[in-house]
């Protein structure tokens, strides 16, 4: 055998043996995407948000649970962030002033054009009142939030957050300037709007309501104070007519069943990222 020929065997074996390692390494489960290639998972049925005629929600509550449903009070997912978002009454005046719920804090930031002092005293103002600030807290807030103090482009802006303190909204609204108009979100959350461009949006008291009708299937019903619900079914198998199961409970709560009639239930699933 040529020498030649040799070298074009060894280095046609060498690529076979480089393509087969290749091929292991890519299938072994280590390097295999878990998600990969996998269905959306099934989970229920969810409805729009719909408004009906007032009603009372305490009667509604009574009633449920005369009913056998299990209730509960604030959002499906749990409690929503309240915040303060928009412009403020000063030309260029923007803030960002929110309480987490699930992680019980307040943070803020805002902008405002450098050496505006009206907008940087009503900024503050509306800080210190509606936190009730005063002596070392007032202190320390300001401390931490003057140590992100930085100018940009002819504007100043800062920020920080604050551990434990929820805002006393009631006491903030007196620097929002006038109501232009109230607002719906979704199920338990309403916004004022006000004319400095501020808009506050609050959790509006809601109640779940919720019954489980077989082992694998349960009915929600999220309704609020101003008559917003929405309509869920946990379900993990899909089902020919799932707004029927709320017949009943619709009879059973005293809320009218033509509404029904607007409602469209759309699929809910979980997708893999």
């Amino acid at each position: 055998m040529r020498e030649r020929d040799a070298w074009v065997i060894a280095a046609v074996f060498l690529l076979i043996v480089l393509a087969y390692s290749g091929y292991l390494y890519l299938a072994s489960p280590v390097n295999q995407h878990p998600f990969e290639n996998k269905e959306p998972i099934f989970l229920g049925y969810s409805s729009n948000t719909t408004h009906i005629e007032p009603v009372n929600i305490t009667l509604i509550e009574m009633k449920a649970r005369l009913a056998g449903y299990s209730v509960s009070y604030g959002l499906k997912e749990g409690m929503s962030d309240e915040y303060i978002e928009g412009t403020g009454p000063f030309n260029g005046t923007r803030l960002w002033f929110v309480y987490t719920y699930t992680s019980d804090y307040t943070y803020f930031d805002y902008s405002y054009k450098e050496n505006d002092t009206d907008a940087e005293n009503w900024i503050w103002a509306l800080i210190v009142d509606s936190l009730n600030l005063s002596g070392e807290d007032l202190d320390r807030i300001k401390e931490d939030a003057y140590s992100n103090y930085e100018v940009n482009k002819g504007r100043a802006s800062s920020g920080c957050y604050i551990d434990g303190l929820k805002p006393d909204w009631e006491r903030a609204m007196a620097h929002l300037g006038s109501i232009t108009r109230i607002d719906k979100g979704n199920v338990g959350s309403i916004g004022r709007f006000y004319d400095s461009g501020l808009v506050l949006w609050l959790n509006d008291p809601s109640i779940i309501i919720e019954k489980r009708i077989s082992l694998d299937v349960r009915i929600i019903i999220n309704i609020d104070r101003d008559s917003d619900f929405i309509l869920y079914v946990d379900t993990g198998s899909k089902l020919d007519d799932p707004k029927n199961l709320f017949v009943q409970v619709f009879e059973d709560l005293g809320l009218p069943k033509s509404v029904l009639d607007k409602i469209e239930l759309e699929e809910r699933y979980a997708y893999y990222i």
